[in-house]
């Protein structure tokens, strides 16, 4: 990259080898991060060191099989509400853009699970989160080549790659909800929800409550706020467009090959 050598992995067992056994020691990704002037950029995909190990260790347990299936139940409302669009539409023989349609119902899934915010995009696509999602998303030339090649530039020169004013929106919308679901309350079994536990109490509970009781110092040790708001971030932002994209393809091939349907 420009002046800097950087590894390639291309062979699948060395991958396999690197994401497994020696995972912990390819924690630098070279990505740029800097919390003082981009808080949303500090997250679990660019934080470097020994601040990428500590978050791990606090993260890892939010993605287990079990705490992932406790968000399928937002993602079944969300889905309810796309199934009666769409056959509003059928029923009228309305042509639907299905790649929007999709990024509208992944903006509502994330907005529901991440921030705990019920945005309903797909009847309404000119809502906050998926506006400030396309501005995001608008390309950048020049800011996108300082951030692939040169991303200590963007330190040096302390340009933020997420701007102010799409900073200030997803960090006042994350601090709403949480202070909201305190004030009231609220218990949701979502990913808004394993952040507070991390913000509250230093770990996410374990479905074994025993081992949530012997729980060490070190993993007693509470994330801020911004942070918690930069992994809702990052987590919103990383399915924004994939998932909308990955089912649009998939609905493709279903049409083509109809076949493939009939026999699932």
């Amino acid at each position: 990259m420009m002046h800097k050598p950087v590894l390639v992995v291309k062979d699948p067992n060395l991958i396999r080898f690197v994401l497994t056994k020696k995972f912990a020691h390819f924690q630098d990704r070279g990505i740029y991060c800097n919390e003082k002037i981009d808080p949303l950029s500090a997250h679990l995909l660019s934080v470097p060191g020994e601040k990428w190990r500590f978050l791990m260790s606090k993260f890892s347990p939010a993605f287990t099989s079990s705490k992932i299936k406790q968000i399928f139940f937002t993602v079944g409302e969300c889905f309810e509400k796309m199934v009666d669009f769409i056959a509003e539409k059928a029923k009228n023989r309305e042509l639907v853009e299905v790649q929007e349609l999709f990024a509208r119902f992944s903006t509502d899934v994330i907005a529901s699970a991440a921030f705990g915010i019920q945005v309903n995009s797909i009847e309404n696509p000119n809502a906050e989160f998926r506006k400030w999602g396309r501005k995001f998303f608008q390309p950048n030339p020049l800011r996108n080549l300082l951030l692939l090649m040169v991303p200590s530039w963007l330190d040096l020169f302390k340009i933020p790659v997420t701007s102010k004013n799409i900073t200030k929106f997803f960090i006042g919308s994350f601090t709403e909800s949480v202070e909201y679901r305190i004030a009231n309350n609220v218990a949701r079994k979502d990913f808004l929800d394993l952040l507070m536990q991390l913000m509250d109490k230093g770990y996410i509970d374990n479905d074994d409550e025993k081992t949530s009781n012997q729980m060490s110092g070190f993993n007693r040790v509470k994330i801020i706020m911004l942070e918690g708001a930069a992994h809702a971030f990052v987590f919103w932002l990383g399915r924004f467009e994939t998932s909308s994209t990955t089912a649009t393809n998939c609905l493709y091939e279903l049409a083509v090959h109809q076949d493939i349907y009939h026999n699932i």
